[in-house]
């Protein structure tokens, strides 16, 4: 075979897949004012957080990648070891994009959460151990003037261990749309409708969301979002409005020369980073919400950010482009809202966060 004809030969052949890795450990102290989340005055305590990350891709050719995300980690409580946790999270996003102007986002994900079986002397614990999987379809449309159209759908499970009439199907689809202006600024709007059906109880839950946000991204990040929630229950003392506000400002301070390689990496050239993220919740619950058992199960599995006035405040410092230390004050309030009994809950954390 000649040599052109051998050239040619391997011009042919398909490249190898194009992989990306990116890890990440952190690990820190904190103090919790409220270690198990209820109304009124809870107790305190001090923990050790430890969170490992990996984050991945393989670009199969031009159109094509597949990809993993892996979360692996845990807290330790100094007093409190019945609430000691071990957390894992995996997901793998498939992304098909064709052109331009359209791309396919399929993302399955799985979480399991193992607390610790032993409850503490007050009957305050329950031991929350539970496994979910969210699945989620997104299609995006990019049309001219810089519109952006993306229609999305999922499926959660979600699998309550501890008490089984907790466990519940939902399922939830929307559309959103955003319009850039420029390279900075953008403006959007999305629509969101779930229904969530409870296994093991006839209670049935239906939400509408509309929201609407304006962006900005350049040197520093900054996006205010409204969120209007209508959610109807089949037992009424669940059902609620809600007005929501949230901000998020993020900026580097302090910027310094990185090679291409690093910043290609991920690695950040600010030697610090201050963060501020804010949300407050006009909330309308009937009265009698805080103080049935269903209510307090609501309170200790879901998200404290999902259902309260939540300030988070972050100060990162980079000392080296990978490696970085982290102060953070979180607080969580229902100052707000209609709930007749309060809540309170505030962190402190302090870590070290490496990326590899």
């Amino acid at each position: 075979m000649s040599s052109a004809r051998a050239e040619e030969a391997v011009s042919e052949r398909p490249s190898p897949a194009r992989i990306s890795i990116q890890n990440s450990l952190q690990a820190g102290l904190e103090y919790d004012t409220n270690v198990f989340r209820v109304f009124g005055t809870g107790d305190d305590d001090f923990l050790t957080r430890i969170l490992f990350k990996s984050d991945g891709a393989i670009r199969l050719n031009d159109e094509t990648r597949i990809g993993w995300s892996y979360q692996g980690g845990g807290k330790k409580f100094v007093d409190r070891s019945e609430q000691d946790l071990f957390i894992q999270l995996v997901e793998f996003p498939f992304t098909y994009r064709p052109n331009a102007y359209f791309s396919f986002l399929l993302t399955p994900d799985f979480k399991y959460q193992n607390e610790d079986n032993s409850l503490d002397p007050a009957g305050v614990d329950i031991n929350e151990d539970s496994l979910s999987t969210l699945d989620r379809v997104s299609f995006r449309f990019s049309l001219p003037r810089a519109f952006v159209i993306e229609p999305f759908g999922d499926f959660n499970y979600y699998d309550f261990r501890a008490i089984e009439t907790y466990s519940f199907y939902r399922e939830r689809g929307g559309i959103g749309i955003k319009k850039s202006f420029g390279s900075s600024w953008s403006l959007g709007s999305d629509y969101l409708y779930s229904a969530q059906q409870f296994s093991a109880s006839p209670r049935e839950d239906k939400e509408n969301d509309v929201s609407a946000y304006g962006q900005y991204s350049s040197s520093l990040f900054f996006s205010l979002r409204y969120s209007y929630q209508d959610s109807n229950s089949s037992d009424e003392q669940f059902s609620f409005t809600n007005h929501r506000v949230s901000l998020l400002f993020s900026v580097p301070l302090w910027e310094r020369d990185l090679p291409e390689s690093a910043l290609d990496a991920g690695e950040s050239p600010a030697l610090f980073v201050f963060h501020v993220l804010g949300t407050l919740q006009f909330k309308k619950f009937p009265s009698v919400f805080a103080f049935t058992e269903e209510g307090q199960r609501f309170l200790q599995t879901g998200q404290d950010d999902e259902n309260f006035n939540s300030l988070i405040v972050k100060l990162t410092y980079h000392p080296l482009p990978w490696l970085a230390i982290e102060t953070k004050y979180t607080r969580y309030s229902n100052a707000i809202s209609s709930q007749e009994e309060n809540f309170g809950r505030s962190l402190y954390y302090g870590g070290l966060r490496g990326t590899f």
